[in-house]
């Protein structure tokens, strides 16, 4: 895995966890260093596939 690939994971995961204890999608997106929620919903989708 690259150090690339490894800040997405740990990125997103931490994003995840903000969802599932409450937080808004955009809250936990901006939270976690997404510049944007498209960006954001395509990384979260593309995970979860």
């Amino acid at each position: 895995m690259t150090f690339q690939a490894y800040q997405r994971l740990y990125r997103i995961n931490n994003a995840f966890n903000n969802i599932k204890n409450g937080d808004k999608v955009i809250e936990a997106a901006f939270e976690n260093g997404y510049d944007s929620l498209s960006g954001f919903l395509h990384t979260f989708k593309k995970l979860l596939q």
